[in-house]
């Protein structure tokens, strides 16, 4: 009877296991977005005009966004905008112009941080210039502006 028993459901799950992976079908296509996952993360923002926007900066490159308080999360393409601790989304008066730091690989130093600057929300980033010309440490924005 045990053996029975055992038998019977060895087979009814395998029988399960085996189906299951017939509806599982690969991903259409991978897509590259660079390093970054896992590792810790760092400087969390939350929009103020918005609370569901949301931003991480991870220690692994990445630079993870949120557009529903947390629930789902997309990470920004390594050539639009690459992290490092210091990358804090800094928000201004106007919800669709943003600041960060982005730490790109430049080959003349091997990090070198630059302004970063939205002016759609997050949505796409442009270098602005450093006027240090040694790479930004820290930005702050005034969020009244």
């Amino acid at each position: 009877m045990r053996l029975s028993l055992t038998l019977l459901l060895a087979c009814f799950f395998g029988r399960i296991h085996a189906n299951s992976f017939d509806t599982i079908a690969p991903p259409a296509l991978f897509l590259p977005v660079g390093p970054g996952g896992g590792g810790a993360t760092y400087a969390p923002s939350i929009s103020p005009h918005d609370h569901d926007e949301m931003y991480l900066a991870c220690d692994m490159a990445g630079v993870y966004r949120s557009l529903d308080a947390g629930n789902t999360w997309s990470i920004y393409h390594y050539d639009q905008l690459f992290s490092s601790i210091k990358a804090q989304v800094q928000f201004t008066g106007d919800p669709n112009v943003l600041f960060t730091i982005d730490r790109s690989l430049d080959y003349t130093s091997i990090f070198r941080s630059h302004p970063m600057k939205s002016s759609n929300g997050g949505d796409t980033w442009q270098t602005l210039p450093d006027p240090t010309a040694t790479g930004v440490h820290r930005l702050i924005a005034d969020p009244n502006s």
